[in-house]
Parts: C-alpha cells; sequence; structure tokens
C-alpha cells in the first residue's frame, strides 16, 4: 500500500507540472506583415471522402497567398482523390502541386519526397482527414518566428459522433494532447501530433529524421521531435484555439486498437528519456489500479480504499484536461472522466501487453 501511494504521490506532481506548463503556454497572434514562404505537406492515400473538407479549410487560410503553396503527395491512391484536388485548387487559384509516390510507400517516405519537392522556408504537415481554422497557419508562423524555433507543434481536436464511445475517445485524446503541451509549458517535451506541425526546411534536411526510423510504419512526428531536442533546437507549442486542427473521430472499435496498438508499437524506437519515463509511470499507476482491483476482489481492500484510488487519478486528469481548455474540444468532462477512470487502466495495460 505504501508503494502504491509513493506512486500516486509521484503521479500527482507529473500531472501538476504538467497543468503549471500549460499554464506558462502564452497565446500570441502576430498581426505582423510575413515575408516568409511556407509550403503545406500532406501525404494521401484514398481520402475522397474526406478530401474536400480539408481543401475547403485550405482555401479560406488568411496567410498570404503569394507566399504559400499546398504540396500534395499520392500515396498510391487507388480512388478520385488526386482529382478532387486538382478541380478545387484550380478554381481557387491557388498554388499547388500533387506529385505521386513512385517505387515506395508509406507515410515516412511520401513526407520525405514531399517536403524535398516544398519551395517553403518553413513547412507545415497536416493529414488528409483533417480541417483547419482560417488563421492555421497564421498563428502558427507567428509562433515560429516570434519564438525562434526551428519545431513547433499545434493542438489537434477528435471531433467523434455523440455516442457515449465517441465521447470516451474524445477525452483520451484531450487528456493525451493536454500532457503533450504541458510538456512544451516545462520545456521536456516527448510527444507531438503529426496532424499539426510546423519546422524549418532548414532543420528538416540538417536532421533526415525519418532515416533512422523507417522500419515503423509510424513516428513521423515523435521520432522527429526527439531529433530535434537531441540537436537542441528550439521547440514550442503554439497554444491557440486559432491553429487547432480537427479530425473526426471513430466508434470502430477495431479501428482504434489497431490505431492505438500502432502508436504504441513505435515505442520500440524511442531513445527519449523524458518519454521513456512518462510511459513506465503512467503503466505502472495503471497496473497498481488493476491490482487494487484484484486486492478488493479477494476481500483485502474495501469498496472506499478502490474508489478512492479511481477518483484520485480521475480528479488529476480532469484538471489536466481543464488546463489546455483554450483549444481542447471534449465535452462533458467531468462525467466521462470518471467513466473512463474505470476503464482506462484495462485499456491501456492491454495496449500496451499487445504490442510487445
Amino acid at each position: 500500500m505504501i508503494l502504491m501511494l509513493l506512486l500516486f504521490i509521484i503521479y500527482s506532481i507529473f500531472i501538476l507540472t504538467f497543468i503549471y506548463g500549460n499554464r506558462k503556454l502564452k497565446s500570441n497572434l502576430n498581426a505582423k506583415k510575413f515575408t516568409t514562404k511556407v509550403s503545406v505537406v500532406i501525404a494521401f492515400r484514398n481520402e475522397e471522402q474526406n478530401l474536400k473538407k480539408l481543401l475547403d479549410s485550405l482555401i479560406i487560410q488568411t496567410y498570404p497567398k503569394d507566399l504559400l503553396e499546398f504540396v500534395f503527395i499520392n500515396d498510391n491512391s487507388v480512388d478520385s482523390g488526386k482529382s478532387i484536388i486538382e478541380n478545387v485548387l484550380t478554381n481557387a487559384f491557388i498554388k499547388f502541386q500533387i506529385v505521386d509516390l513512385i517505387d515506395k510507400n508509406g507515410k515516412k517516405a511520401a513526407l520525405d519526397f514531399g517536403i524535398r519537392q516544398a519551395c517553403g522556408e518553413v513547412i507545415l504537415t497536416t493529414d488528409a482527414d483533417c480541417w483547419m481554422e482560417p488563421d492555421w497557419i497564421l498563428s502558427m508562423l507567428s509562433n515560429l518566428e516570434e519564438q525562434n524555433a526551428s519545431f513547433i507543434a499545434g493542438p489537434v481536436g477528435l471531433v467523434p459522433d455523440d455516442s457515449l464511445i465517441g465521447g470516451l475517445m474524445q477525452l483520451e485524446f484531450a487528456a493525451l494532447l493536454a500532457s503533450t503541451s504541458g510538456g512544451f509549458g516545462i520545456r521536456r517535451p516527448f510527444m507531438c501530433n503529426g496532424a499539426n506541425l510546423g519546422f524549418t526546411k532548414k532543420v528538416y534536411e540538417e536532421l533526415c529524421p525519418y532515416q533512422s526510423n523507417s522500419n515503423l510504419a509510424s513516428g513521423d512526428d515523435v521520432f522527429f521531435l526527439h531529433q530535434v531536442k537531441r540537436a537542441n533546437k528550439k521547440v514550442s507549442f503554439v497554444n491557440s484555439k486559432a491553429a487547432l486542427v480537427k479530425t473526426k473521430g471513430t466508434t470502430n472499435l477495431r479501428v482504434f486498437f489497431n490505431q492505438r496498438l500502432r502508436w504504441a508499437g513505435k515505442s520500440r524506437g524511442y531513445r527519449d528519456l523524458d518519454i521513456i519515463l512518462i510511459g513506465l509511470l503512467i503503466t505502472s499507476v495503471n497496473l497498481s489500479l488493476l491490482f487494487s482491483f484484484y486486492k478488493y476482489l479477494i476481500g483485502d481492500y474495501t469498496l472506499i480504499n478502490l474508489t478512492s484510488l479511481f477518483l484520485i487519478k480521475s480528479i488529476l486528469d480532469v484538471a489536466l484536461i481543464y488546463s489546455a481548455r483554450s483549444w481542447v474540444l471534449a465535452k462533458n468532462i467531468i462525467l466521462n472522466s470518471l467513466l473512463l477512470s474505470f476503464i482506462y487502466p484495462f485499456y491501456s495495460v492491454g495496449i500496451a501487453l499487445l504490442s510487445l
């Protein structure tokens, strides 16, 4: 019991530190005159159902059009996605290029090919199933230039349906991103989301971030961040709702679990001490909750003992999510968090074991 209490004290310090980090993040939208050329690079494969919404949000971007280009990489699509992009952007009189990935496949290969084709000094990346606010590019560039950063990450929000499962998935995603932003706030970034990243082309060409992890299907975002950290380049998080990128959630449990298994699978390639220690702490806390549930079943713990531990974790997680409330999309946070606190230990430990 003493060991479990010590573990929860460490977890509490960890969460409170991230809350402090989120409070430290600035939220500025610079209205200065921009001169930086920007390339937005997007890989797509069989995304014809999602591209129209993405393209509509790109057309209305407020960043100067003469400094902007969109680079789309066709990762062996067999649907009409390529023609949709051509029709929409040609009629919008926006500079763009579509390049076909040949003799290779996968997101990392597609992004690498597209980034090398791009003309911009700054690269922004997002996913083909996303959409964003009109000031997305403006807010990302404002932060990068004001912070003199080489690498920036922005917020991502999950937009599910109105089902209970959708709400729980949205909440879990929000907690993940709130800890991500908190890590940037305390200058110990450990994670980011490739649906909303920015970096200078110079730092990309210098680090060649995908070469050492090309064997892993995912991780184009996190491994890049870790290499930037090791190179002592400045990083920043764009704490602004204007920078929010939205993506549609899924209530298909098989799709959801497969995605989480891919995310967990890339952890085998982690060399960053921060993300390793945080991962070990979270897994240990969830294992301790499962152990306390077992102790309750055999009569060693009372119901009060059991629920107290789950409630403590739930309260801390709610506080973390609220610390990023300027861009978090989650609804019914308190109620869903209570429910998720009893489900999450089983789910997270199961994912960890299956990914081994």
